[in-house]
């Protein structure tokens, strides 16, 4: 098979330099990260790199670390984001991912993102939200929301963000309430589905309804 050269190419932080040799089923080749360290890796592997060289991992992996511990609630909203989108075994996939909603490469990076939460208002009581959504999840399409925002702005088109425990139920046939997280966003297709996620049998939602003073598995219900 002939070589394919991707000398010149960037992927990531790197820079493919050169071809350096082949033990007949993989090439490897000779790679500049943008830290100015030079490496040898396989096709594949630089094709999949997003760090550069193993400095630079180590560099990046410490200031997502620090970002973390100063923000627990925000590590929790990009985390929660990107299993929708990319994790085909969360429960909410369907609705996210297996819609073709995507999160954008850049946010691939938490301290990309935790910097582009501050710049762009983010507060503890607010919650995320796509201004398009049947948009991608990428600094053109989100904004942060209040509880209330968001609640009036997802009456026909609901976002799932998992952060908060009270929850709203929108106005549908019994056997298909939507269930939604005010603070958040978090959407259930129906009430059967809510009470799976709580573990608690969904018809005992329905006597909690409008009551502030009872819950169901910890989370408090109200009809929109």
């Amino acid at each position: 098979m002939a070589l394919v050269d991707i000398t010149g190419q960037r992927f990531g932080k790197l820079t493919v330099v050169k071809y350096e040799y082949s033990n007949g089923v993989v090439t490897y080749w000779r790679c500049r990260c943008d830290c100015g360290t030079e490496i040898v890796k396989s096709k594949r592997n630089i094709r999949d790199n997003k760090h550069g060289c193993f400095r630079c991992y180590i560099k990046d992996k410490q200031k997502n670390d620090h970002c973390k511990s100063k923000n627990k609630r925000l590590y929790g909203i990009w985390v929660d984001m990107r299993h929708r989108c990319r994790n085909p075994n969360y429960k909410q996939f369907k609705n996210y991912g297996g819609k073709g909603v995507m999160v954008c490469e850049e946010w691939d990076s938490f301290e990309v993102f935790w910097n582009w939460a501050l710049k762009s208002g983010y507060a503890d009581n607010l919650t995320i939200d796509r201004i398009d959504s049947n948009g991608n999840y990428c600094p053109e399409n989100c904004r942060w929301l209040t509880k209330s925002e968001n609640s009036k702005n997802s009456t026909a088109n609901w976002s799932w963000v998992r952060e908060n425990r009270h929850l709203q139920v929108g106005k549908n046939h019994p056997n298909a309430i939507a269930v939604k997280c005010v603070e958040t966003g978090e959407v259930f297709e129906t009430v059967k589905d809510a009470g799976k996620y709580i573990n608690k049998r969904h018809s005992n939602i329905y006597t909690v309804l409008n009551n502030p003073n009872r819950t169901v598995g910890g989370y408090h219900w109200q009809t929109a």
